[in-house]
């Protein structure tokens, strides 16, 4: 479990979405900075976590702001407004500047 913004997402998995579980909830891309810190790279959510992310409109985009290892990490949750609450908080706390903030 890594903890953002104090939610508990589970990962690590492929941005290819294969290992990813079909099921509702948020997820958050990041890419491996330096030793044990991480750079979230977008954050997103879906009734079906695995579908979105094999097809998400922005992949390309991971890929050009990876800088070593890049990593999809989920947090289930089947209410579609608490999903989309969570994506929220965690857009705010950025303000849109998603790729500044390492941890």
């Amino acid at each position: 479990m890594t903890k953002i913004d104090g939610y508990k997402f589970k990962g690590e998995y492929s941005i290819s979405g294969e290992d990813v579980p079909p099921v509702a909830g948020v997820f958050v891309v990041i890419t491996i900075v330096g030793k044990r810190k991480f750079m979230v790279i977008d954050i997103d959510c879906s009734d079906n976590m695995r579908r979105t992310i094999k097809h998400h409109e922005r992949k390309e985009e991971w890929i050009k702001k990876k800088q070593d290892e890049m990593y999809i990490m989920i947090y289930k949750e089947k209410s579609e407004g608490i999903r989309n609450g969570i994506v929220q908080d965690l857009r705010d706390v950025r303000k849109k500047n998603i790729c500044e903030d390492v941890y």
